[in-house]
């Protein structure tokens, strides 16, 4: 099986055929989402506090999620913070959970895209041809984070995926970077590659003024939930 089964479908269907699995607990999808073997899609979920938000808001500019996130977060939290309905959220506590969702969805969303838009931009910058260049720009520890916190994982991600056998009992086994969970988690690590990839940017760079832009969007977004959270 470790060698044959790389894709889930394939392997799920040898599971279901082998004597080593017990399909029972998946047989019946609603008893399998109630015993936690199963995870439907959360977009229902997302459109139920959408509508609710509409009801209990005046003059909604959406009516759709994609109308929603379509909003600049700044907007959105000059219509939440409106005298009127902060204290129908302060009042309501379901529907101060419906505006927490929207929100939330919203920072989901802006991250998916923003991770999509970072491996692009990554790659355009082509950050691995040019390590030996880069050396000379910085210093011993910038050089160090940036080499094994992005230079070396991008590397690892161009080249086929790492076996393990068993269940790894630390983030490092994923990693042939000793020591690259430690460091890279630590918050003066992510500060010093933030500022780092800063000050290598391409500023001309339309991909990363779309950067910028999306990684606002978060944190303003960020900051609505913020506020929101305040009133409860």
């Amino acid at each position: 099986m470790k060698l044959r089964y790389l894709r889930p479908d394939e392997m799920f269907a040898a599971l279901r055929a082998s004597p080593l699995a017990d399909g029972a607990a998946v047989a019946s999808q609603t008893s399998a989402e109630r015993d936690g073997y199963y995870f439907s899609s959360t977009r229902p979920f997302y459109e139920q506090a959408l509508q609710h938000v509409r009801q209990h808001t005046r003059y909604p500019d959406f009516s759709s999620l994609e109308d929603y996130i379509g909003l600049m977060p700044i907007k959105r939290r000059e219509a939440m913070a409106s005298p009127v309905y902060v204290k129908a959220l302060a009042d309501n506590p379901r529907t101060l959970e419906a505006q927490l969702m929207l929100e939330e969805y919203a920072v989901l969303h802006s991250e998916r895209v923003l991770m999509g838009q970072a491996a692009q931009y990554l790659e355009a910058q082509d950050f691995l041809g040019r390590s030996q260049s880069l050396k000379a720009r910085l210093d011993e520890k910038q050089m160090e984070v940036f080499d094994k916190c992005l230079l070396q994982p991008l590397r690892q991600r161009s080249q086929p995926p790492r076996r393990l056998t068993g269940i790894p009992n630390t983030n490092d086994e994923f990693s042939d970077i000793a020591g690259a969970s430690k460091l890279c988690t630590s918050e003066q690590s992510r500060k010093l590659l933030v500022d780092t990839i800063a000050a290598i940017e391409d500023k001309n760079s339309l991909q990363w003024q779309q950067l910028n832009r999306l990684a606002r969007y978060r944190a303003d977004s960020i900051e609505n939930i913020v506020f929101l959270k305040q009133i409860r």
